[in-house]
């Protein structure tokens, strides 16, 4: 691979970067975000419906990083 191509690649990787952690309506309340408050309003219960669906569907504490009981069993890597 050319100088040129590692270059284009390494481009191409930073734009599909993806934010993996989100404290949903705290982001939003700590001003992490310049959301107006009407998004907040329609945003905060829909961030946490979404995350409690989540949780139940993967049996995880996503905010507290700990593993429920449930169909998953998860074990922590390093």
């Amino acid at each position: 691979m050319s100088n040129r191509e590692g270059q284009r690649q390494r481009n191409t990787l930073n734009g599909v970067r993806k934010r993996l952690t989100f404290d949903g309506c705290d982001d939003i309340e700590n001003k992490r975000t310049t959301a107006a408050p009407e998004t907040k309003e329609l945003l905060c219960p829909k961030i946490e419906t979404t995350m409690l669906e989540q949780m139940a569907r993967w049996n995880f504490d996503f905010e507290h990083e700990i593993p429920l009981e449930g169909d998953w069993e998860w074990e922590k890597v390093q």
